[in-house]
């Protein structure tokens, strides 16, 4: 990825991504590639398919219909 101020490989502490995994959100960051601020915020994606495995719950306890 790209910085977007000086357009070099983005650099950017390690620190940053352990954050983002733990608490979610966006932080505000130094880069190191030009020093200048960026705003790195956590996308998520998600990919439902169908259950066909036996359990008759779901993770909460709400039954499946079968």
């Amino acid at each position: 990825m790209k910085c977007p101020h000086c357009e070099k490989e983005l650099r950017i502490n390690e620190v940053v991504y352990l954050n983002l995994e733990s608490y979610r959100g966006s932080v505000i960051a130094a880069t190191n590639c030009c020093g200048k601020g960026v705003r790195v915020s956590d996308v998520v994606r998600v990919r439902v398919s169908p259950y066909t495995g036996d359990d008759t719950e779901d993770s909460w306890g709400i039954p499946i219909k079968r």
